[in-house]
């Protein structure tokens, strides 16, 4: 069965616990979301309604998806692009 919910990839919500957490994936069927504490979980339509998901803002410390950026090193390292291309002369 098709997801009929208007559900977004980024998105945060709160379960009527208190439990916050960010939607990660979607498809046809199912939605795949990471609790703050990195928790992963996937919900059917039937259980998507059950939690009774209420949009909320992202907490202040909001990390990448699947934690991205420490896992793969993303945003361990960044630069300027002009640290990245040094003093390229780009005229002809």
């Amino acid at each position: 069965m098709a997801i009929a919910y208007n559900v977004n990839i980024g998105n945060w919500y709160r379960t009527a616990e208190g439990r916050l957490f960010e939607v990660v994936s979607r498809d046809t069927d199912t939605i795949e979301v990471q609790y703050d504490d990195g928790d992963l979980e996937e919900f059917d339509q039937e259980t998507w309604s059950d939690i009774r998901p209420i949009l909320s803002p992202p907490p202040a410390s909001a990390p990448f998806p699947f934690d991205l950026e420490n896992e793969e090193g993303f945003g361990a390292d960044r630069h300027s692009l002009h640290e990245l291309l040094g003093d390229i002369d780009f005229s002809d």
